[in-house]
Parts: structure tokens; C-alpha cells; sequence
């Protein structure tokens, strides 16, 4: 069944969290949205979150680890039901912010609350059809806000927002050989997901891939490091960076990538 869908006609603003206050407390939105006049089934998506959440609650997944784990599974869902829009809608934080602050409210939170707020949604999580926990908070914290509204920049839509962000790692990673393989892996260590979406050359889709690939295979022996992962992932990162400083891209194969990605 397909669902129309919606954005902002104004964006809410991250430093303005006096706004989004105000938004939660209504019960009528038609004021605040427009149509998009295009449509998408979100229905498998909507059984994700809230298996997501169901089963977080009987298992008590509330460590980070723990929340982590299913990202993965996640973003196939969500670039399965929007990858038919057009790059201009995936683009625009004003319909992502209705995803995470209308449509997918319930998930966004849940997913990004503290495990204190979790643990306390978790006793009747049933009577919270319309969560409005940002209302009993004195200040919103800036982590959780940036999951809930996002941002206007690239990154912050890549790496950032709740629902844009599975949605995009996906759009890089996603392969018609692979399909889905290589975005599983990079949530499977959210530090790959989070070094390679901060930078803007991830948005290569050639050398996201070919980046995600080699650490793959290489996993294993990089793994016995101290800090596991997380090392030689950023140190990569950061040399990539300083190449694309002096070298230009787009001239560059799968082979050449492969020298200039060093997870050593």
C-alpha cells in the first residue's frame, strides 16, 4: 500500500529548538506540510521500526552496541522504499525532517532518547502513539536533535538525521552484483559508516565502495588491533582526504583506488 508523501514547508533549525517544542504540541499539522506529489510504499519500512522497537523493549536493547546492530538491516529497507525519488526530494532535509518528526517519530526516538528515556518509554510504550518526550525535557540535547531535525549540508543529511542517514550509506554501497552487502558490513561497525559519510568523497559511489570492499577483506587482520576497527578506518579516511587535496578523482579506477586506500 502506498503512502503520500509530505515536507516541511519551512525546515526547523537546529539552534532553534523553541520551534520544534511548539510543532510537537499540535494535533493538527496540515499548516506545516505540503505534498510531494509522489508516493512510496513504506510499509515494510514500518515494520522494521516497530519490530525494531518491540523487540528492543523484550530484549532490552538499549546499549549503543546493542541499537547499533540493526542499522544495517535498516538502511536496506528504507533505500528499497525511497530509491525510485528523485535525487532533488533525497536532497531536501525538509522531507526527511517529516520522516523523522511525523511519519517515523515514534522510531527516530526511540532509536536516538537516552537509555534513561528508553527504559522509562519502555513501561507503556503502547500509550505513546504520538511520543512527545522533547516536551519534558528542559533542553534538548544537541546529539538527539541532530537525529530528530538533521541539517541543510550534505554531510549532515548523509550522517546525521535518523531516517537520511540509512538511506544514503545505502545509496553509495548499494551494488547490482552485491546489493546490500557492503552497507550491512559498514553498519556492522558504525565507525566505517560514520568516517566514510563525514567526507565528502564517499559521495563517489566508486570509492565508498572500493573503500568498504578492501576493509572487508582485510577485517580480519586489522581486527586484532588495538581499538579494533576504529584506527585504521579514520587513519585511512584521513589520508584519503589528503590525496583528493592534489589528485583528481574521477581520472582514477578501481586499481588505483585500491593503492591509495592504506588501512595501515
Amino acid at each position: 500500500m502506498k503512502t503520500m508523501l509530505y515536507r516541511f514547508k519551512k525546515k526547523f533549525e537546529k539552534n532553534k529548538d523553541s520551534d520544534l517544542r511548539d510543532f510537537y504540541v499540535k494535533d493538527v499539522i496540515d499548516e506545516y506540510v505540503e505534498s510531494t506529489g509522489i508516493e512510496a510504499d513504506l510499509s515494510e519500512v514500518e515494520d522494521a521500526f516497530d519490530n525494531y522497537i518491540t523487540e528492543s523493549i523484550k530484549k532490552k536493547w538499549y546499549s549503543k552496541k546493542s541499537r547499533d546492530k540493526l542499522d544495517g538491516e535498516h538502511t536496506e529497507v528504507v533505500h528499497k522504499a525511497l530509491r525510485h525519488l528523485p535525487r532533488e526530494l533525497t536532497c531536501d532535509i525538509r522531507f526527511w525532517q517529516w520522516l523523522s518528526l511525523v511519519k517515523f517519530r515514534r522510531y527516530t526516538i526511540f532509536r536516538w532518547c537516552s537509555i534513561t528515556a528508553k527504559i522509562e518509554l519502555a513501561k507503556n510504550i503502547d500509550s505513546h502513539k504520538n511520543i512527545t518526550l522533547i516536551e519534558q525535557e528542559s533542553q534538548i540535547p544537541q546529539a538527539f536533535l541532530n537525529h530528530l531535525v538533521g541539517g541543510t549540508t550534505m554531510k549532515s543529511i548523509t550522517n546525521l538525521h535518523s531516517i537520511s542517514r540509512l538511506f544514503w550509506l545505502a545509496e553509495y554501497l548499494y551494488t547490482k552484483d552485491d546489493g546490500y552487502r557492503l552497507a550491512k558490513f559498514a553498519y556492522s561497525f558504525q565507525d566505517i559508516a560514520t568516517s566514510l559519510t563525514q567526507r565528502r568523497y564517499a559521495q563517489h559511489y566508486i570509492i565508498a565502495q572500493t573503500f568498504v570492499a578492501k576493509l572487508e577483506r582485510e577485517k580480519n587482520t586489522l581486527g586484532g588491533l588495538k581499538g579494533g576497527l576504529k584506527v585504521p578506518v579514520q587513519r585511512a579516511a584521513r589520508k584519503l582526504s589528503l590525496a583528493f587535496g592534489t589528485i583528481n578523482s574521477d581520472y582514477l579506477d578501481k586499481k588505483d583506488l585500491e593503492e591509495l586506500i592504506n588501512f595501515n
